[in-house]
């Protein structure tokens, strides 16, 4: 799970003290999404915190809160975490809701997890002789049974019955705090939508649920009901109370804010069906206001409020989950990228759309939106971009591999800073961009007015270059030794296809490590830079075959070449064009050809 934005524990516990809550709180769940924001609020109001999760004990433990290690099914560790820790409160947030997104093989664990857990806490709770216990639970408890409910839901149906019926046993008092799913800046329920979007699974991620809370919505309930405990136990005590979103937003409209700022289709909401009462289809009117009435609560996050506060970092928080759905693959890393240079960094970064756009949608985008924000952000000493845009209509020279989402663009750039990479990713999510980030080394083996088919750069930064650019993505064949790959590429790949193809100018950039989670094993980039478009039209053109006979003869050179050192099934290519926002600066010793740095040990086999 990803760590929460800082909460705003101030319009949580507005007219709370921790004399009312329990001047010392015992959490489970404390790490989980709505625990972490419950600890940030006991502590916020002055009380002592112990915080419990059977995840790891984090290194830097925050004064006030003292952090242990138990799993809640061993009776043995619960007993002696509570006779050493006496506490007021207890608050049971340990739970995986029905809300919650459960793969369909963990279920079973999951559930024996609610049951045991919450009945080793009650049975450690009475001996300890604890006075309040606050314990979550789920709207669907508290409705009819359904005809088929599988062992998540009779789980929660346990935990609530089980808590409720502990109420007056000893000196132990009772309440239970039910919720639908918990939303809010990151969590579960959000990193969910987003992994389904990533996958292009619209249909199920965007059925929103009936019944849904914010997270500080939900921290309030849980701290009405300890303070309820203590200041009205007649009134509270062995009840269970549900706490929902007042919003009145129709279904498919919920998410629209946050689908659309990532630049995916969000659907329409015609004829979307409206919330029902209090934001809850099921949970009557009467019980939402009796918590009202019996607790104090009101919503303290609107709607509104709430889904902008998640717009503001879901650029941050889309970028990892991507990461983490991406398929798995070992990333590729050049043996000598140690060697690199440490004070300045040449990235590229692959660019591909969520939702598809025209090509000047496109172009405007990357150009004149991302590049010129990176631009702005990093001030780099070098700054390129290239899209597929209206000024290079041709269809891709390679659809490999299969079922690969096409280059929409490619952003390569020189700077300084050590946070480029994340900067960079944020700034192309921002404008509707996923992509794929690598630390690379460049080397020139043709630069303009270097070759016959064209001359000098004479065009200004910002003014898109002259013809088109193939932007090839390669792989190393697994056969072949590092240097091997690297003296094939940068000898006889570069010297074949500079006799044959009418290039202006020929970069390579070989990967020496990847800058992004998730990114394809791409050991080089390649970019050839051809005088017009009408080059890449024509098979004739591009191999400058004046028969038939010379064409295949010539193609066959090429492919023979490449397939000896690429892994021919995994190559991915397409026509961008170019705008130089800012020039590279001049070498200091060397230049065009001859700017050619390779892997220590390779220039003897050039």
């Amino acid at each position: 799970m990803s760590e929460p934005t800082p909460s705003r524990p101030d319009r949580v516990v507005a007219g709370l003290a921790a004399g009312s809550i329990g001047p010392r709180c015992l959490v489970t769940g404390a790490r989980g999404f709505i625990g972490s924001r419950l600890v940030r609020a006991l502590q916020a109001i002055g009380a002592t915190v112990v915080a419990v999760d059977s995840d790891r004990i984090p290194r830097d433990e925050v004064e006030g809160v003292q952090h242990k290690k138990v799993d809640l099914t061993l009776r043995q560790r619960v007993d002696d975490l509570l006779a050493f820790q006496p506490v007021d409160v207890v608050f049971h947030c340990a739970l995986t809701l029905a809300g919650d997104s459960v793969a369909a093989s963990e279920v079973d664990a999951v559930a024996h997890q609610n049951t045991v857990g919450t009945a080793t806490l009650l049975a450690a709770a009475r001996a300890a002789s604890v006075e309040r216990l606050v314990v979550m639970g789920d709207v669907q408890a508290g409705l009819p049974r359904a005809r088929k409910e599988g062992a998540l839901a009779r789980s929660l149906r346990y935990v609530d019955a089980a808590a409720l019926q502990a109420d007056r046993a000893g000196r132990l008092r009772t309440v239970v705090v039910r919720t639908g799913t918990v939303w809010g800046s990151f969590g579960d329920y959000v990193e969910w939508v987003l992994a389904g979007l990533i996958r292009g699974d619209r249909r199920s991620v965007l059925a929103v649920p009936a019944h849904r809370v914010h997270v500080d919505n939900m921290v309030r309930g849980l701290l009405l009901a300890a303070a309820g405990l203590h200041d009205d136990p007649a009134e509270v005590a062995g009840r269970a109370f549900s706490v929902l979103d007042a919003d009145d937003v129709a279904d498919e409209a919920w998410l629209q804010p946050m689908v659309s700022s990532l630049g995916y289709d969000g659907g329409s909401a015609a004829g979307a069906r409206r919330a029902g009462p209090a934001g809850g289809r099921g949970v009557g009117r009467v019980e939402l206001l009796s918590t009202r009435r019996a607790l104090g609560w009101a919503p303290v996050v609107s709607y509104e409020t709430g889904m902008a506060e998640l717009v503001s970092g879901v650029h941050t928080l889309h970028t990892g989950v991507a990461a983490r759905t991406a398929a798995p693959s070992l990333p590729f890393r050049a043996p000598d990228a140690a060697l690199a240079d440490p004070d300045e960094t040449h990235l590229s970064f692959v660019v591909r759309e969520r939702r598809r756009h025209s090509r000047k949608e496109r172009e405007t985008r990357l150009v004149d939106g991302a590049g010129r924000a990176i631009e702005q952000a990093l001030s780099p000493r070098s700054l390129r971009v290239f899209v597929d845009g209206p000024h290079s209509r041709v269809a891709a020279p390679s659809p490999f591999p299969l079922g690969a989402r096409p280059i929409a663009g490619l952003v390569s750039l020189r700077t300084r800073r050590p946070d480029a990479a994340a900067v960079v990713a944020r700034i192309l999510s921002e404008h509707g961009f996923d992509c794929a980030g690598y630390k690379v080394e460049e080397s020139l083996f043709a630069d303009h007015g270097d070759t016959a088919h064209g001359g000098p750069r004479d065009w200004s930064d910002g003014t898109r270059s002259p013809g088109v650019v193939m932007v090839g993505l390669a792989e190393k064949r697994p056969i072949l030794a590092y240097d091997d790959w690297l003296s094939g590429w940068l000898g006889d790949v570069a010297r074949v296809t500079a006799e044959v193809l009418p290039r202006t100018r020929y970069a390579r950039q070989r990967v020496l490590e990847p800058v992004t989670a998730g990114a394809p094993p791409v050991a080089g980039i390649a970019l050839e830079s051809f005088p017009d478009i009408d080059n890449t039209r024509s098979l004739k053109r591009m191999y400058q075959a004046p028969s038939l006979v010379r064409l295949v003869q010539n193609m066959v050179r090429v492919l023979w070449s490449a397939r000896r050192v690429f892994r021919l099934t995994r190559l991915q290519a397409a026509y961008l064009s170019e705008t130089v926002l800012i020039s590279a600066p001049a070498p200091s010793v060397g230049g065009g050809a001859a700017d050619d740095p390779v892997a220590p040990g390779v220039e003897e086999r050039l």
